[in-house]
């Protein structure tokens, strides 16, 4: 007389209490292919392809690489767009999915518009970005900044900048997710106090921009 009874999708025990376990007990197809997992479809276990990884891709990328060059006496107010120089003769540029567009009068202290510079970043898809900006103060007493989004929405926390004898500055960082394509962000000013210029070459090197598409 059997002391077990116990069955497992219709297994029973073998010889020592064991019951066998055959994946294909639980799956509804056969002949899984490399690189599938079981999956659950809400009714059955399945074999299904490997979800893919989730991956970090470089949207957009600045820095300040080599060269010297006059910043003129163009001073920040409040609501002006942070800019600096693309010209790629003196800058390292990289746009995977965005656009750097040019720096005009009506956004910046310039007077006119300057394909030299660049006011905001252009995201060409909808996702979800992590966007970096190492700001600068090259003159007057100090700068305040944040993130701004397409509506004028400000996605990260107000960093200040003081005067810094060209060697440091704060970074602004914010998550942004847009819902349409070519939606537009920049680093706003909120507040001054000085005369403060546009960015000078020796700032310049110690500034950079990263946004990172992470869905």
């Amino acid at each position: 007389m059997s002391h077990n009874k116990i069955t497992v999708d219709n297994q029973a025990p073998n010889s020592t209490g064991d019951v066998p376990v055959n994946v294909s007990s639980y799956i509804t197809e056969s002949s899984p292919a490399t690189d599938q997992v079981i999956k659950y479809d809400g009714a059955n276990w399945i074999n299904a392809s490997s979800p893919s990884a989730i991956g970090l891709n470089l949207t957009a990328g600045w820095f300040h690489r080599s060269g010297s060059y006059s910043n003129g006496t163009y001073y920040y107010r409040v609501g002006d767009y942070h800019i600096n120089r693309k010209n790629v003769s003196t800058a390292n540029v990289y746009t995977d999915g965005a656009s750097l567009p040019t720096a005009t009068s009506s956004n910046t202290p310039l007077t006119s518009t300057n394909s030299s510079w660049f006011e905001s970043i252009r995201l060409n898809d909808a996702g979800t970005y992590l966007c970096m900006y190492s700001l600068n103060c090259p003159d007057g007493t100090s700068l305040e900044y944040r993130w701004e989004d397409h509506n004028s929405n400000a996605f990260s926390a107000k960093v200040k900048v003081h005067s810094n004898n060209n060697a440091w500055g704060p970074i602004c960082t914010g998550i942004v997710t847009t819902v349409s394509t070519n939606q537009r962000v920049r680093v706003v000013c909120q507040a001054y106090s000085g005369n403060v210029q546009i960015t000078e070459y020796e700032e310049a090197y110690n500034s950079s921009m990263t946004i990172i598409k992470l869905l």
